[in-house]
């Protein structure tokens, strides 16, 4: 089996078994490994053809390195599909059994009082909004960015909360990511939809403004 038709059947099978989100980041990842061995078999690659994929997948265009968390991801979306082919039987070989994997980035500190103001003064419109958002919510970027107003419900006792099935948790949990939605963040969804009426867009249902 090609190598391209293995990454092919593999994406297939995770869009059956796992969320979208993950779905598109294997399928990202893997495109420039598709194209790189397209002529070849899984079973006939060696530890140096990954090593010298990893070597060009890792740039950037203009040669310079991508970010290391994008460089894991990599090397996450190719031990995934190893793994995978392996489980199946595609065939049933190991070709890197040891992957160096790229520190991420840590984060270290909470931006001030001082620092979160000017990001706010010079930010623009979207990115207020969506960091507003954040402050007010305590919910993670992808969160704030992937929620539509149909995510929005109302529990029994009159709490409005964002209700996301799917969550970076939410194979370990089983349970949907609620994020209660206070009078602050209200304001933030109804400003955001009064802009969205004002431009007319025609996905009319989101509230994000990166949508």
């Amino acid at each position: 089996m090609l190598v391209p038709e293995l990454i092919g059947r593999f994406t297939d099978w995770c869009s059956r078994h796992r969320v979208p989100a993950t779905v598109r980041l294997y399928r990202g990842r893997l495109q420039s490994f598709a194209r790189k061995f397209a002529d070849c078999r899984r079973k006939d690659l060696g530890p140096l053809d990954i090593d010298d994929w990893l070597k060009e997948a890792d740039l950037k265009q203009d040669s310079t390195p991508l970010a290391p968390g994008t460089r894991r991801s990599n090397r996450v979306a190719f031990k995934r599909l190893q793994s995978w082919a392996k489980e199946n039987k595609q065939p049933k070989k190991t070709i890197v059994k040891k992957l160096e994997m790229p520190r991420g980035n840590r984060r270290e500190r909470i931006p001030t009082t001082a620092e979160i103001r000017q990001l706010l003064r010079l930010g623009k419109p979207a990115f207020r909004l969506v960091y507003l958002a954040l402050l007010r919510s305590g919910a993670r970027p992808n969160e704030i960015c992937r929620a539509t107003l149909d995510d929005i419900e109302t529990t029994p006792g009159g709490v409005r909360m964002i209700v996301l099935a799917e969550h970076k948790t939410a194979r370990k949990t089983g349970k949907p990511r609620r994020i209660p939605i206070g009078k602050k963040l209200e304001s933030l969804i109804d400003r955001s939809r009064s802009e969205e009426r004002r431009v007319g867009k025609e996905c009319r249902s989101r509230w994000s403004p990166y949508d």
